[in-house]
């Protein structure tokens, strides 16, 4: 195992791992993590699974913003990326790879820290002193991607120094356009072997990559909704909308009367000017709700006028989301990118170096060490918006305003477009020092005379590994600054909000990409009402990236372990104990200054002044491989994992363990015909546990605002505030102290408790919760190599993964408050702060700031949509799966001058139905589902699918160059579909992967 603690053959560990050779890459044409996965077992990458999710509002959260994380092991999470051994976050590519290793499962002493689903190490090129070599690669393709590699090792000085340069570039072709993945890659490597048991080698990669990726998933439809609802239209000038020939004449607090298929104020609609984009260009940049005051200096972020922009929309039951788009009608998912005005880069450097010693080298005993130093700096931007769920959900909506609101027709009435509210800017980064030092001793006895021959052969490593972090995802939004009429300095407004139009006639559905520029950052010409002048007018005013919020943090990683494998009985008996201790301090930057505003101050992200927090965990791997036969081998192994986390406790104020895993293998393997046939047999059990989830943080986070407001958010009408008000009038001449002792009597939280919570909820991650899930199943392997002209491998598994626990805190945080929210009264009016009335359980009406109504909308139905899958199985997890891969050359049969150098291939892979959600169980007393009924799950079908190859090898420049021409076909029998992959409560599907058609690739390689 390259980059382990051991130097062991993988037969002889009692772990689930797999090696992918390089004549495998190449034969499948693959060049990155989700290639890698396909024909694998129990491995699950973009081209088996859309790891698209809904978010705590039921916003479509796209895959397709990272592919290269969207992917799991075991059917649980992401696998734990490493390059010879060392974490790293850089893309995986093939132009620099010599094999690929796969681990499922936890198995700290091999793989090291991370999830327990399972981890990839990467086995870099470095450069090979013992000869010359050279390889030119060209790539095209039929979604219109290029690609070229080449490969320069120049041996200076035979088996002793070497160096060798790797270089990539690549624009990846897709099927929904326009869209842009752009790599540059390029790696300097050296290897010396200055004497005879000193191996040097070293590494320098350079990446940079710019993107526009396309959507994986079709947008959700609100216009075939809104047209069934009457197709309602609004005129925001007279208030009024507009159905089957009625006019409704709607006030801002009327707005629960507005009819089926429109809402008005949702996430800072009113707030935020909008721009309109159309075809490319910003064409108008206008407010949404207008100031109609008549005094006082003219402000365009002032909103208190009737007049207001409206949208379609509509009220869901608890449980379901919006339905995607599957009429190919309404949107051609094979052409469009909708995820077009979103844009990402991100650069890195990354250093590597490893010094092998020997000390000792004969047949008794081999002592060496192994220095290792891995640095990674990583930087970038990005501008993913649209898709992401954070107020820019992937909607198609329809423009329901006859006007503009300065009385003007709407030239965009009743053309579709994609809304948003918010353009959020990420700037991370992330700098690692990762040095490690091992050393390994071997005994062996076996040669030996006597009975210590039967002590066997003994493997010992003892390592220490010291690795420095930084880094993190400061984030930024655009900003509207305007200059008032006479003014010498700008005004801080609002966030501006955003329109793209995607049809160009009335009744359009999607006709066109939403064609956009990078940003929207520089001039834009706003139109806003002037209430001095009492006219609308357009003035100039800019688009700034500023600093809203994120920290930095700081992490310090002190490892000590230790790994014994032994080899007794003649090799028939392979016990291993391996045990490790990870402490990790980690610290907090300091609090930018100024955030949101145009002064705003990043530098203090860089300082660390707060006390660092440690965290420890000890992990054990102990397992056994028997060998009764030379063909048959028994294996058992236990194994956990640890995650270093920062300190954190949930919202009862409780410390929160780190992120960690365990998990059991046991099976069997067979080495048949002198090792021409291989199967295993692996049975396994897989725990990820205390995994933290931001989208439980947010919903506990809320529960508790209607108690408290803690840092960075408030609830206007929560109980301390309520009560202290309320005590205050009751006793106008207690004492602050006095005041704050009753209030904590009434609402039965001491102020303590409100304190710390408040302190630890202004540092990102410091307030979370939990989630847990397990795997079990089999996985099945062999290689069958029929003649040294044909090849076989197979794979295949049987999987069960569920959701064994999701945010049990934010439950009983709900539990432990509702008998006190439910029930506590104001004194002095009667009215219980519940309802804000004198029915505890009916609301006057449906005001955002009755308790109640905060607590339906903002707490209680994102958590039964989060916990909804508990119990249940994970998403999209297919029962079983069968993989093939082989390739024949045919040389094996015939001795024809052309023909013999041809080599036919391909893969085949079957995966059985696979759950998609579940129906609806029974109704609460409201007639509301709120859960789901796990013995209805639903199904999509089971799928087959097959890629072939073709290749041609010839010699040419008389024999000096090795040329091979290769044809790869993926999924041959695919022309192009929707695949549910997400299903309302009511048996109908929501969510729609777009799987594209077959792709040809093309490749031509020269070695020399």
């Amino acid at each position: 195992m390259s980059g382990t603690r051991l130097n062991s053959e993988l037969a002889d560990l009692a772990a689930s791992i797999t090696v992918i050779n390089k004549q495998q890459i190449i034969d499948t044409a693959s060049i990155d993590i989700n290639d890698l996965f396909v024909n694998e077992a129990n491995t699950e990458g973009t081209r088996q699974f859309n790891a698209t999710a809904t978010d705590r509002n039921g916003n479509v959260v796209d895959a397709g913003l990272d592919p290269q994380t969207a992917n799991r092991v075991r059917g649980l999470s992401a696998a734990n990326m490493a390059v010879n051994g060392f974490s790293s976050k850089v893309p995986v590519d093939t132009y620099n790879v010599d094999s690929v290793e796969i681990s499922r499962g936890p198995n700290s002493s091999i793989f090291g820290l991370g999830s327990a689903s399972g981890s990839v190490n990467i086995v870099p090129s470095y450069a090979n002193p013992s000869r010359n070599s050279g390889n030119v690669t060209a790539r095209i393709d039929s979604y219109g991607g290029t690609r070229v590699s080449f490969d320069i090792n120049n041996a200076v000085i035979k088996r002793r120094l070497a160096f060798r340069v790797l270089g990539l570039h690549e624009e990846r072709g897709f099927e929904r356009k326009p869209s842009v993945d752009r790599t540059k890659r390029i790696t300097f490597a050296v290897a010396a072997r200055p004497f005879r048991w000193t191996d040097i080698k070293a590494s320098y990669e350079k990446y940079d990559n710019f993107n526009r990726r396309p959507n994986t998933v079709t947008p959700q439809d609100f216009i075939t909704a809104w047209k069934a609802a009457g197709a309602p239209t609004w005129d925001p000038t007279t208030y009024t909308a507009h159905v089957g020939g009625t006019s409704i004449r709607i006030q801002t607090n009327q707005e629960a009367n507005l009819p089926l298929g429109l809402i008005g104020s949702t996430a800072g609609q009113y707030t935020r000017p909008s721009l309109y984009v159309d075809n490319g260009t910003t064409e108008l940049f206008m407010v949404n709700r207008s100031d109609n005051g008549t005094s006082g200096a003219p402000n365009p972020f002032a909103y208190n006028s009737q007049a207001r922009i409206m949208q379609v929309g509509s009220t869901l039951p608890p449980l379901y989301t919006d339905i995607g788009i599957s009429d190919q009608a309404l949107y051609d998912w094979t052409s469009q990118n909708l995820l077009q005005p979103n844009s990402a880069s991100r650069k890195a450097e990354v250093l590597r170096l490893t010094l092998e010693q020997y000390l000792i080298n004969n047949d008794k005993q081999i002592l060496a060490f192994q220095f290792g130093l891995y640095d990674e700096k990583i930087s970038g931007t990005s501008r993913n918006f649209v898709g992401s769920g954070q107020g820019t959900p992937l909607k198609l909506l329809v423009d329901v305003n006859e006007k503009l609101l300065s009385g003007e027709p709407n030239p965009y009435y009743l053309r579709p477009y994609f809304g948003g509210t918010d353009i959020r800017v990420g700037w991370p980064d992330n700098d690692t020092n990762d040095y490690r030092l091992t050393l390994a001793y071997q005994l062996d006895l076996t040669k030996s005379k006597g009975i210590i021959k039967w002590l066997g052969k003994h493997r010992l490593s003892g390592y220490g590994e010291w690795i420095k972090t930084e880094g993190g995802t400061p984030a930024a939004r655009e900003y509207v600054l305007w200059t008032a009429p006479g003014a010498t300095q700008p005004t801080l407004g609002a966030v501006p909000g955003w329109r793209y139009y995607v049809g160009d006639e009335p009744g359009d559905y999607i006709v066109h990409a939403p064609n956009a520029p990078l940003s929207f950052v520089g001039a834009q010409n706003l139109t806003y009402y002037n209430k001095a002048t009492r006219q609308w007018q357009t003035d100039p005013s800019e688009i700034r990236d500023l600093y809203y919020a994120g920290t930095r943090t700081r992490q310090k990683i002190e490892t000590r372990g230790f790994v014994w494998q032994a080899f007794l009985l003649n090799d028939r008996v392979l016990p291993l104990w391996g045990v490790r201790r990870d402490t990790s301090s980690s610290v907090a930057s300091d609090t930018a200054l100024n955030a949101g505003k145009i002064d705003y101050d990043i530098s203090p992200l860089w300082n660390f002044s707060a006390d660092w927090e440690e965290a420890t965990g000890t992990t054990m791997t102990k397992g056994i491989v028997i060998k009764p036969f030379r063909f048959l081998s028994l294996y058992y192994n236990e194994a956990d994992s640890f995650t270093p986390a920062i300190a954190a406790i949930n919202i009862l104020g409780d410390p929160i363990p780190g992120p960690s895993g365990k998990g059991k293998d046991y099976g069997v393997r067979f080495s048949l015909f002198k090792g021409r046939v291989v199967l295993g047999v692996n049975f396994y059990k897989t725990f990820d546990e205390n995994v933290r989830k931001s989208d439980l943080n947010v919903i506990g986070n809320r529960a508790q605002l209607l108690d408290f407001g803690v840092t960075g958010a408030s609830f206007n009408s929560n109980l301390r505030g309520s009560a202290t008000r309320w005590t205050q009038e009751a006793h106008p001449t207690w004492t602050d102290e006095q005041v704050a002792v009753s209030v904590s009597e009434q609402i039965q939280l001491t102020d303590g408790f409100m304190e710390k919570m408040r302190n630890a909820s202004g540092t990102s991650g410091r307030v979370s919760d939990i989630n847990e899930s397990s795997s079990k199943g089999v996985e099945i392997e062999g290689n069958i190599n029929i003649s040294r002209h044909w090849t076989i491998k197979f794979s295949g598994a049987e999987i069960k993964a569920i959701n064994s626990k999701i945010g049990p805190a934010a439950q009983q945080y709900i539990d432990m408050r509702m008998p006190i929210w439910t029930t506590i009264k104001d004194p002095n009016t009667g009215y219980y702060w519940w309802t804000a009335s004198t029915n505890p359980t009916t609301p006057p009406s449906g005001d955002a700031n009755i308790p109640i109504n905060y607590y339906t909308s903002q707490v209680g139905a994102p958590y039964k949509l989060a916990i909804a899958t508990l119990g249940k199985s994970r998403p999209q997890i297919r029962k079983y799966r069968l993989n093939m891969l082989t390739n024949y050359r045919l040389s094996g049969i015939t001795s024809h001058k052309y023909l013999r150098n041809i080599s036919v291939g391909g893969s085949f892979r079957w995966e059985g139905r696979g759950a998609i959600g579940y129906l609806a169980g029974p109704p609460d007393d409201d007639g509301f589902v709120r859960t789901l009924d796990p013995n209805k799950p639903v199904y999509d079908k089971d799928h087959f699918r097959a890629d072939l190859s073709l290749s041609y090898t010839t010699r040419m420049l008389r024999g000096k160059v090795r040329a091979r021409f290769q044809l790869n076909v993926r999924d041959v029998f695919e022309d192009g579909r929707l695949q549910p992959i997400a299903v309302n409560p009511d048996g109908q599907y929501s969510m729609f992967s777009i799987i594209d058609p077959r792709q040809f690739i093309l490749t031509a390689s020269f070695d020399f």
